[in-house]
């Protein structure tokens, strides 16, 4: 019976120690996303930047980014690099891996779109630990110049009175920015056409 009783403190003894010993040997960390929103137009590439502290080689690990509940990219290391993009953004997204051995891992993502925006995580997974980091994507359309037709009328008008038409007209032209009216225009193009007249006939006589 002592036997037994003995033989069963050395086995819960052993495993005890064990799990110790693994846990002591784990090595536990924090995932560090950026700090702030990373806003961006759409057709830009952007870097999704994560790393770790304290700093220690993450090329060993499982590495994964979602975009809310969609995987964006996986990698991961099982007798051989694998790497793995969702569908959405399948031949968009890249794993730079310069600087993994330092504890940074960064993701590209190729020509962001719209529909790219949102929630996104980066979880690193160790044999015996795991964390993950939070950050927003926001995608904004790329504004496109919108000329107003008043405006390019303006400036061919103002060519035309420069190289042209008598220097009297230059009122109309100003008239035609600073008025509201068209009657206000009119009236005011005509009677400077009829004084640089009138000076033209005395000139002539």
């Amino acid at each position: 019976m002592e036997a037994m009783f003995s033989r069963r403190t050395i086995q819960l003894f052993t495993i005890l120690c064990f799990i110790l010993l693994r846990h002591l040997n784990s090595v536990t960390f924090k995932v560090n996303g950026p700090a702030q929103h990373i806003l961006t137009l759409e057709g830009k590439d952007v870097l999704l930047s994560c790393h770790i502290s304290p700093k220690i080689d993450i090329q060993n690990m499982t590495i994964k980014w979602f975009q809310d509940q969609t995987l964006v990219h996986r990698y991961h290391i099982w007798k051989k690099v694998e790497e793995t993009q969702g569908p959405e953004f399948q031949g968009r997204t890249e794993l730079m891996k310069n600087d993994m051995a330092e504890g940074k891992a960064t993701l590209k993502i190729y020509k962001v779109r719209c529909s790219d925006s949102g929630n996104y995580t980066c979880h690193f997974r160790s044999p015996d630990y795991y964390d993950e980091a939070h950050f927003r994507l926001q995608v904004s359309e790329t504004p496109t110049p919108s000329w107003k037709i008043w405006d390019f009328l303006k400036i061919v008008l103002c060519i035309a009175v420069w190289f042209i038409v008598p220097p009297g007209l230059v009122f109309i032209v100003w008239a035609f920015i600073v008025c509201k009216k068209p009657r206000d225009i009119v009236l005011i193009g005509l009677n400077e056409v009829e004084k640089w007249n009138t000076g033209k006939e005395m000139i002539d006589v």
